[in-house]
């Protein structure tokens, strides 16, 4: 099994749609889930929303980044992103992050102080990816 994609090493448009994904997430989920292996729908959505900017993002200055080329970043083959790009594609709703209820033996997990911790914790660590989010120049 190939080893998960570490965050620091990836180009700064992957690390900018990772953040922005956890951060526009009603789930609790961190980075380490992200580009880890599991398929539940909050994580298999928040990569599909991912992949799918990543491949067709303006910001980009209007080149297309390859399925290849995603997939080679992510560690992943370049058949999953073509299928989650194609499932957005099909069904623009996707793009819109939805809250999925934990069993209870998961309900901590979603706690919104835990959450709100994590995504300060992200916006001091990252400050110059939130401000790319944001919109805002670069300090």
């Amino acid at each position: 099994m190939k080893e998960p994609p570490v965050f620091d090493k990836m180009p700064i448009w992957h690390r900018r749609e990772i953040i922005r994904a956890i951060l526009e997430d009603p789930n609790y989920m961190t980075v380490a889930d992200l580009l880890g292996r599991s398929q539940t729908d909050a994580l298999a959505g928040a990569r599909r929303r991912c992949w799918w900017r990543l491949r067709n993002d303006p910001d980009l200055g209007g080149v297309q980044k390859s399925f290849s080329r995603i997939a080679r970043v992510w560690k992943r083959d370049h058949s999953t992103i073509i299928h989650a790009c194609a499932r957005v594609e099909a069904d623009p709703n996707l793009l819109t992050p939805t809250a999925v209820i934990y069993p209870a033996a998961y309900r901590n997990r979603s706690n919104t102080l835990l959450r709100s911790h994590y995504h300060q914790e992200l916006r001091e660590t990252y400050p110059g990816l939130i401000s790319l989010i944001d919109g805002e120049p670069t300090p």
